[in-house]
């Protein structure tokens, strides 16, 4: 077993402090059991790894290591079962509800709600930070390119309902969103990148003891939230313990509802990032989707409190008391069917694929409206001159009389590799296969000679799936 990090060691020495301190400097001491469990896990923790850090292990025979890490496991399981996603949007009752009156008065400012069809699609820039602990790229903590690019390919087809991926779905509330991620392509001050920033947590010489957990890790790397949407991946949180974290938005009332300057972004466990083949039903990318979720408004289907009282104020969600399971048919506190498929509530990653009318309408109000939240959709830290390859793509002949197309690109936006998937009308997927364009704007395409008489086409390039127009073929 590897030794953990002193900087991890630190981090959760702190959040040790804060859990004891913030609850005994209170003048009335409520004690829940998920506080307890997360007291005694975070102490225990700190304990075992001052254990493997300060002693040589040599001493130690294996049988006795593993004793002292089946206790640490003992203690902090019960916490970890009840509470791994519970953690991820730290907002008391009273702040959602000051916020749930903002968003009330904002709705009823808002023009009247178009068509998910006919919205326009907002594209938000985003910056992965990823915090390793010294391992080349692509080893270890220090992922590789190709899993934080395919994050944000899932990402895009969750929010947008992209057919012939999991994301799809053909529930009769559910919603293309018409909201976009891409990983940015201007730094802060204005270079070039690829929107990926790799931190050594071990050159970081000080650290931030004060801080709540996303502002300690956007201690170690933070770009300007009002221009990018910051996402750190962090190797500090054993699989299947906490899976992510992120900050609600905040309102543009006045007093202290909602201020969250610091650590404003979406901390992702390593272990969960992407599509991996860890053993967990949180391996295929979806802890980002549903942390997206926090991150632009949404709650857990239950509101902020397990109970059928609480509620996420989206009618199109069926109330539930609590966390929701796709393989037991659970029954919503209204007796209708329970939303399991819903990508806020806790279900697992294969089973998550839908966002409603009223989600979209709650992300979209707080993208138009919150402060660092605005300021997204008209970002310059990616390109918003370049025609996007969706608008300008031409794919000819159309209709064709054979299995040979050509898909032609704009001169000034040639992607250098890219994917290519055909799909039936009704969304099932007939073909997929990498292309290489070599900067040619014109690439010609072999489908399988087996075509239906429609179908719909997608390009996949830089993480973002685009949709062409139609191919409709008349055989011979």
């Amino acid at each position: 077993m590897d030794k953990p990090n002193q900087r991890i060691l630190d981090l959760h020495t702190n959040l040790f402090y804060k859990l004891f301190v913030t609850k005994f400097t209170k003048k009335t001491l409520i004690v829940d059991t998920t506080w307890v469990a997360a007291l005694i896990c975070e102490l225990s923790r700190c304990i075992y790894w001052h254990f493997l850090i300060f002693i040589d292990m040599s001493i130690f025979s294996f049988r006795r290591t593993a004793f002292v890490w089946l206790v640490v496991l003992t203690l902090c399981s019960g916490y970890h079962s009840l509470a791994q996603r519970q953690e991820c949007m730290p907002l008391s009752p009273q702040k959602a509800a000051a916020f749930e009156d903002w968003m009330q008065q904002k709705a009823k400012q808002a023009r009247p709600l178009r068509t998910s069809e006919t919205l326009p699609i907002l594209r938000l820039p985003v910056v992965v930070h990823v915090l390793h602990l010294g391992e080349a790229e692509g080893e270890g903590f220090n992922i590789p390119k190709e899993q934080i690019v395919r994050q944000i390919q899932i990402l895009n087809e969750d929010f947008r309902r992209i057919p012939g991926t999991r994301g799809y779905n053909t529930h009769p509330v559910g919603v293309d969103t018409r909201i976009e991620f891409q990983l940015a392509q201007y730094t802060p001050s204005g270079d070039p990148t690829d929107g990926i920033v790799r931190i050594d947590i071990n050159s970081v010489t000080e650290d931030c003891p004060n801080c709540d957990l996303l502002e300690n890790i956007a201690y170690y790397k933070y770009w300007d939230p009002e221009r990018y949407i910051n996402v750190w991946v962090y190797p500090g949180f054993r699989p299947n313990t906490l899976l992510g974290q992120a900050q609600y938005p905040e309102t543009d009332l006045p007093g202290p509802v909602i201020k969250s300057e610091k650590g404003d972004g979406i901390l992702i466990s390593t272990p969960h990032f992407g599509e991996t083949t860890l053993e967990s039903d949180a391996n295929l990318g979806r802890t980002l989707t549903h942390e997206m979720g926090h991150f632009l408004g949404l709650l857990h289907m239950w509101g902020v409190k397990w109970s059928c009282d609480n509620d996420d104020f989206c009618q199109d969600t069926p109330p539930v008391s609590g966390a929701t399971d796709c393989n037991t048919h659970p029954v919503a506190c209204d007796g209708t069917s329970a939303m399991v498929g819903n990508y806020m509530d806790y279900s697992g990653d294969a089973c998550m694929n839908i966002f409603t009318n009223d989600q979209l309408f709650r992300m979209r109000t707080v993208l138009e409206n919150s402060p660092r939240r605005k300021t997204l959709t008209s970002s310059t830290a990616i390109d918003r001159k370049i025609p996007v390859v969706r608008d300008a793509m031409v794919v000819y002949p159309n209709p064709t009389l054979s299995n040979e197309v050509v898909v032609a690109f704009p001169s000034n936006n040639i992607p250098e590799t890219f994917e290519l998937v055909a799909l039936s009308v009704t969304g099932k997927e007939i073909y997929r296969a990498n292309y290489t364009s070599n900067t040619e704007a014109e690439v010609t395409i072999k489908l399988p000679k087996s075509l239906e008489n429609i179908l719909i086409l997608h390009i996949i390039a830089a993480g973002i799936t685009y949709q062409t127009q139609k191919l409709v073929h008349i055989p011979n």
